[in-house]
């Protein structure tokens, strides 16, 4: 496993991993299945802690969380590309965040 803190990271494991998640760990669990060509696919994010969340941790996790909320709603056949995504910017630079561009 490469960690690497505070990145991107895409990680599956061999199945014999002893990694253990620490206190205010913010993991992301993607799980995708592909089907004779159908593919599904969900992402949470997680903060890893039994205290309360922190306020800007708290809000970005809510940001992302709205963002793709709103895209959901606004998103049907027919809708152009560029909705989705300002669906997602709006969400995200309303409450002060950036964008991550370098993940599609």
């Amino acid at each position: 496993m490469h960690f690497c803190e505070q990145s991107h990271l895409s990680y599956v494991t061999n199945g014999s991993d002893d990694t253990v998640l620490a206190e205010d760990n913010v993991v992301k669990i993607n799980t995708a299945i592909h089907i004779d060509g159908f593919i599904a696919a969900a992402a949470h994010t997680l903060l890893i802690s039994d205290k309360p969340i922190p306020n800007r941790t708290a809000d970005v996790i809510g940001a992302a969380e709205i963002a793709g909320e709103s895209m959901l709603k606004r998103v049907k056949a027919g809708t152009k590309l560029l909705i989705a995504k300002l669906c997602i910017f709006s969400a995200i630079s309303s409450r002060s965040f950036k964008l991550e561009r370098n993940l599609c």
